[in-house]
């Protein structure tokens, strides 16, 4: 017994309308904020974080391509709680700007608890596709800064 007409244009719309869907947007972690409009600074990997702390401000930003979801949070805790929930073994692309380490003000303390979070899941900084070295450098030369994602 075959399918009925109907069966059968129900069937091609839903394929249709499957392959037409676009793709879920990109993670996004900041914007570099350019005269001719802020560009997108995407993860090239499942999996990444951009650590902000500085004399004055904290912000960590975490992006789980995966399950689609972002942790964005000026709490270390959340921050490390969110890093303990990602899979064991994999690697994380960390972001940074050229000019120096975002996360210079980090005490020492809370570099031990980071690096602690790692080591316990098995998970590691994932090199630079371009670069090299263990964290995603973001070059911002001639651009007016990094915006953070609205929150």
């Amino acid at each position: 017994m075959g399918w009925s007409l109907t069966s059968r244009i129900l069937c091609t719309v839903l394929l249709a309308t499957a392959a037409c869907s676009p793709p879920p947007p990109p993670m996004v972690m900041g914007y570099l904020r350019r005269p001719a409009g802020d560009e997108q600074i995407v993860p090239s990997r499942l999996y990444s974080v951009w650590i902000d702390w500085t004399e004055d401000d904290r912000w960590f930003r975490l992006c789980d391509g995966d399950s689609g979801t972002v942790v964005d949070t000026v709490d270390f805790d959340v921050f490390l709680k969110a890093l303990a929930h990602l899979p064991r073994g994999i690697e994380i692309e960390q972001f940074q700007t050229c000019g120096g380490l975002t996360s210079y003000g980090m005490p020492d303390d809370s570099y031990a608890r980071l690096k602690a979070e790692m080591v316990k899941g098995s998970r590691t900084w994932a090199l630079c596709p371009l670069r090299g070295g263990d964290r995603t450098l973001i070059c911002t030369c001639e651009t007016r800064g990094i915006r953070r994602p609205a929150r």
